[in-house]
C-alpha cells in the first residue's frame, strides 16, 4: 500500500502541476491576445494568474521532492529559505490578488461612473505593486530572524516555521484577514447590485405606465446600456462568489491547522493529511483558469480562439 502511494502521488501532482500551468498561462494569453478582454481591470487577472504559475514552478515541484525524499530535506539550507519564503510569499500573493479583484468589482458596481474614469492602466498596476509588496512583507520576517529554526534542523528537514507570533501574523496577512475583507466586499458587491437592477425595474415600470414618456424617451438607448452593464456586472460577481467559495474550501484546512497545532500541545495530524491539506491549498492555483472558462462567457471565448488557432494547421 505505501509503494502504491508513493508511486501514485508523484503522478497526481504532475497533473495538478501540468493543469496550473497550462491553465494559468492560459489566462495571460487571453488577456493579451484576445481583444475583447484586452481591459485593464483583467490585468489584476493577470497578476493572479502569473503568482499561480509561479506557485507550479517554483514551489509544487520542491514539495515533490521533499515527499519522495521521505519528509527529509537533500537541497541544503539555502533553498530551503528560498522554498519556504516562495510558498509563502506566492500563495500570500494569490489570496490578495483575489481580495484586489473582488474590491475592483465591488468600485465598478457601486459607483461605476466616477471609478470607470479612475480605473486606468497606472491605477491598476499601483493596485498590483501593493499586492506584491504586501505579500513581500509577510514571507520576508523569518529570513530576517523571525523564526525558530535552528542550522542543523534545516539541513534535514525543511518546514515553515513555527514561531507563534509569526504564525498569528502570517495566518491573518495571509488568508483570515484577505477571507473576511472578500466576504464582506462581496456581500457589498451583491447588494448593489441588487439595488441597481431594482432601480432598473422602477423606471422600465415608468416608462412602461407612460408616465412623463416623452421626458424618459431620449433615454432609451442608456437604459438598455444600463441593463447591460448591470447584467455583466452580476456574471462578474458570480464568478467571484464562486472563486471566494473554492478559495475559502481549498485553503481553510491548511490555515486551521497552521494556526492551531503550534498552539495545542496535544493535537497532531497524521503527516499525509497534513500533506493533503497542502495540496488542497495549491489546488485552488489550478482551479481559477477553469473557474473562469466555466462562468466568464468573454474568457470562454478567448480560450476557444487560442486552441482553435492552434489547432488549426497554416494559423
Amino acid at each position: 500500500m505505501a509503494n502504491y502511494s508513493i508511486s501514485i502521488y508523484p503522478l497526481i501532482v504532475v497533473i495538478i502541476i501540468f493543469m496550473t500551468i497550462i491553465g494559468n498561462s492560459l489566462v495571460v494569453i487571453a488577456v493579451f491576445s484576445y481583444r475583447p478582454l484586452r481591459k485593464v481591470q483583467n490585468y489584476l487577472l493577470v497578476s493572479l494568474a502569473a503568482s499561480d504559475l509561479c506557485v507550479a514552478t517554483f514551489v509544487m515541484p520542491l514539495h515533490v521532492v521533499q515527499f519522495l525524499a521521505g519528509g527529509r530535506w537533500l537541497l541544503g539550507m539555502v533553498i530551503c529559505h528560498f522554498f519556504t519564503t516562495a510558498d509563502i510569499f506566492l500563495c500570500t500573493s494569490s489570496i490578495l490578488n483575489l481580495c484586489a479583484i473582488a474590491l475592483d468589482r465591488y468600485w465598478a458596481i457601486h459607483d461605476p461612473l466616477n471609478y470607470a474614469q479612475k480605473r486606468t492602466l497606472r491605477f491598476v498596476c499601483i493596485i498590483i505593486a501593493i499586492v506584491w509588496l504586501a505579500s513581500g512583507c509577510i514571507s520576508v520576517p523569518p529570513l530576517i530572524g523571525w523564526n525558530d529554526w535552528s542550522g542543523e534542523s534545516l539541513k534535514t528537514h525543511c518546514q515553515l516555521t513555527t514561531e507563534k507570533a509569526f504564525i498569528i501574523f502570517s495566518a491573518s496577512g495571509s488568508f483570515f484577514v484577505p477571507l473576511i475583507l472578500m466576504i464582506i466586499v462581496y456581500v457589498k458587491i451583491f447588494l448593489a447590485a441588487r439595488q441597481r437592477i431594482r432601480t432598473n425595474r422602477v423606471l422600465k415600470e415608468i416608462v412602461e405606465c407612460g408616465i412623463i414618456l416623452s421626458l424618459y424617451q431620449p433615454a432609451t438607448f442608456l437604459q438598455k446600456r444600463e441593463k447591460i452593464s448591470v447584467a455583466k456586472e452580476k456574471r462578474a460577481a458570480k464568478t467571484i462568489a464562486v472563486i471566494i467559495f473554492v478559495f475559502s474550501f481549498c485553503w481553510l484546512p491548511f490555515f486551521s491547522a497552521y494556526v492551531i497545532l503550534p498552539f495545542c500541545e496535544t493535537c497532531s495530524l497524521h503527516p499525509k493529511v497534513q500533506q493533503a491539506f497542502v495540496w488542497l491549498g495549491y489546488i485552488n492555483s489550478s482551479l481559477n483558469p477553469v473557474l473562469y472558462g466555466i462562468l466568464n462567457i468573454e474568457f470562454r471565448r478567448g480560450f476557444k480562439k487560442i486552441l482553435c488557432s492552434r489547432s488549426i494547421p497554416g494559423h
